[in-house]
């Protein structure tokens, strides 16, 4: 049997579970997919690019009674009970903290993180690994300075 192509208009109208047993997705479900994996490459980025700068991961690797030279870094992994967030939160040794949300050009946003990013200080939005070093730099500038 020949495959045919369906339309997203077609694919929209069947049920999910029709969609999972076809192995159908929507043009939304792919881009969704598209944007999940590449704010997971940011992540890795620049998690890697902190523990060369002397953040450490707050991991039980990590947790061995030494101390980071400059901070620790975490994230949660798949937050249940509280998916507002946001994606990385760096503390300095002296306390300071800095909470990212990264995001691909076109990544969208979960309920509650816009809110998350418009009222709390310490919270930046990165849409590259470029743009999050930038802001972690210009953070540690701010840090600094204040001392």
């Amino acid at each position: 049997m020949k495959p045919m192509a369906l339309s997203d208009e077609v694919i929209k109208k069947m049920s999910p579970e029709d969609r999972k047993l076809h192995g159908l997705k929507t043009r939304e479900e792919i881009n969704e997919d598209f944007d999940d994996k590449a704010e997971k490459q940011i992540q890795r980025e620049v998690e890697g690019w902190l523990k060369t700068k002397g953040f450490w991961p707050c991991t039980p690797a990590f947790l061995d009674g030494r101390k980071p030279p400059r901070g620790w870094f975490f994230h949660l992994v798949k937050p249940k009970g509280n998916m507002i967030m946001l994606d990385l939160i760096i503390t300095a040794l002296d306390g300071r903290s800095l909470w990212l949300e990264l995001k691909t050009s076109n990544g969208g946003f979960r309920p509650g993180q816009r809110e998350i990013l418009d009222t709390t200080l310490c919270a930046k939005l990165a849409r590259s690994t470029m743009e999050a070093m930038e802001i972690i730099n210009e953070w540690e500038i701010q840090n600094e300075e204040s001392k």
